[in-house]
This record gives structure tokens, C-alpha cells and sequence, in this order.
């Protein structure tokens, strides 16, 4: 069989995107309600302000947007990766294998995840900090700060769930611990692992940025606008395996399935982000004069039920 070149989704999922991006949109706050949190208090908020003062704060998220901008650069300028495509039986694409280096690095789901991370905490970072020398904080930074972090953080919980109870031990299961190299490579494991531990600090220790329902159509448009990228870079992955998707349920060859994994993506980003809610509720809401000691069990048991750093 030939190697298919294109691989354009079928009309029902073009249909369905459409039609989830309106009803989301139509979801979406009003600027009123969006600025209801996005205030310069959301930001030089401390949770100890005796034990971590709002100077400290800043500093701790400068500090994890320098780490991750630190190793945004250094993936890209590094020798990258070969990664072997894999499909469902019933695909019509061949498997073939992608060479990810340069830019490329940051194609993943899971690099969009730890960029998008990156600018909360640097905007988290600046504000306070532009706010403390009586600087004027543009309202743009408050409300990109807050509804990054709200997407940013969701998605951190489910890429690190995913790689702990689903990608991980497929692989594991698969090919031994040959398999796993990748995913104990240093970079790897701070992008899976990094981003929930400096989350989980942010909600438990330092400010408790929040995470309101109100913005939570945000998080499936994200995941619709990720869709759409995979669906643009279908042709431009290899030039001689034809039409790719480096995860395999964005195969725009399996028919209904096609519409049916894209509905169940869009509604797992969803969940996540309502179950993150609940975490930063349950932790990060608690009040300022509970020990400690509370905060930082809470934030470890949670970050412990999603991070992985060997087989």
C-alpha cells in the first residue's frame, strides 16, 4: 500500500472541532469575570508571608521560569532525539521515524505544557516585582499570568499522570529498560516531573496562585488548538514516511475513532483541570496560619502521585 502523503481529518472531526470550539468559546469569562482575579493582591499574595515574604516569592518563580526556560534552550540546542511512530492496527499510515532536534524539541504536547509553565511563573515572578518599585503592572500580564497558570498547571498534572500510569509502563512492558532510556533522561524526567514539584510549591508554599471553574473552558481550547498544530505538522514530520503524528490517537486515518479519541482528549483536559481545582482548593486554600508542615505534605503526596524517575 502506498505511503499516504496527506492525511486530512475526516469532515465528522472537523466538524466536531468546530463545534467544540464554539460551545467553549461560549464558555469562556467575560473580562469582568476574568479580572475579578486578575489583580496585582493574586499575584503579591503570600501564603507565609513571616516564613516567605512576597520578595521570596518572586524569586521562587523567577527561579523555576529560568529552569525551564534553561532547558528549553539547552533541548533545543542539543543533539535531540530519533522517535519511531506507532499506530493503531487499523491505521493507514506507516510507522516511520521522526528526528526531533531544534525546534523541533518543542513540538510535544508535553514542551507546549513546560513553555506555557515558564511564562506563568516569569509574569508570576515580574508582577510582584514591578508592583514592589511602584511600577504600573499592564492588565495583559495579570490576566495571561493567571490563565496561563490555570492551563499550565492542569496540564502539568495529566502529562505527568500519563507518563507515570500509562506511557511508562507500556513501554516498560514493551522493550525492558532499554526502552526507557529516553524517559530517564535528565531533561525528560524535569519536564515530567519538575513542573508538577514547582506547581505543587507554587499552591502549597509560596503565593497559591488559584484556579478558578470560571476560566476552565480555557484548558480544552488549549487542548484544540494543540489538535490543530498536530494536524498542520501531519506533512511536515518526515519526507519520505508520508502523513505522521507523533501520538497516536491524532491519526486522522481510523475514522470514527478519529472523532471519538479527539472528544475524549478534550474532556480528559477538562477533568484534569477540575481536579486540579479541588487540589489547590484542598491545599493552597487553606489558611495562612496552618502549620506548614500541612502545606508541604500535601503538596509532596500529590506531586508523589504523578512524578516517576525510574523503572
Amino acid at each position: 500500500m502506498a505511503k499516504l502523503k496527506t492525511a486530512p481529518p475526516p469532515l465528522h472531526t472537523k466538524v466536531l472541532v468546530l463545534v467544540m470550539t464554539l460551545i467553549f468559546a461560549f464558555f469562556l469569562p467575560s473580562m469582568k469575570t476574568l479580572d475579578e482575579a486578575a489583580r496585582i493582591d493574586t499575584f503579591t499574595r503570600c501564603l507565609f508571608p513571616d516564613l516567605i515574604p512576597i520578595k521570596a516569592v518572586a524569586a521562587c518563580r523567577l527561579l523555576f521560569a529560568s529552569v525551564i526556560f534553561g532547558e528549553t534552550v539547552i533541548s533545543v540546542r542539543g543533539p535531540g532525539w530519533v522517535q519511531e511512530t506507532h499506530y493503531l492496527e487499523k491505521s493507514m499510515l506507516d510507522k516511520c521515524n521522526i528526528k526531533f532536534v531544534g525546534w523541533r524539541t518543542q513540538t510535544p504536547f508535553t514542551s507546549w505544557s513546560w513553555i506555557l509553565l515558564g511564562i506563568a511563573f516569569l509574569l508570576a515572578g515580574l508582577i510582584p516585582m514591578i508592583d514592589g518599585h511602584g511600577g504600573s503592572v499592564p492588565q495583559s500580564f495579570l490576566r495571561i499570568g493567571l490563565v496561563s497558570f490555570e492551563v499550565a498547571a492542569s496540564a502539568a498534572m495529566l502529562v505527568s499522570a500519563v507518563i507515570k500510569y500509562a506511557i511508562w509502563p507500556r513501554i516498560l512492558k514493551d522493550r525492558g529498560s532499554a526502552g526507557t532510556v529516553r524517559l530517564r533522561h535528565w531533561s525528560v524526567l524535569m519536564r515530567h516531573n519538575a513542573n508538577v514539584i514547582f506547581v505543587m510549591l507554587e499552591v502549597g508554599l509560596l503565593g497559591g496562585l488559584p484556579v478558578r471553574l470560571s476560566e476552565m473552558a480555557f484548558a480544552p481550547l488549549y487542548g484544540i488548538s494543540y489538535v490543530l498544530f498536530s494536524w498542520w505538522m501531519s506533512t511536515k514530520w518526515s519526507s519520505e514516511g508520508g502523513a505522521q503524528f507523533i501520538y497516536f490517537f491524532m491519526d486522522t486515518t481510523l475514522g470514527s475513532t478519529t472523532s471519538i479519541a479527539l472528544l475524549v482528549l478534550l474532556f480528559v483536559l477538562l477533568g484534569f483541570y477540575i481536579l486540579f481545582f479541588f487540589i489547590q482548593t484542598f491545599i493552597g486554600g487553606a489558611e495562612s496560619s496552618s502549620s506548614i508542615i500541612v502545606h508541604l505534605t500535601g503538596a509532596f503526596l500529590t506531586s508523589s502521585l504523578v512524578c516517576r524517575l525510574r523503572d
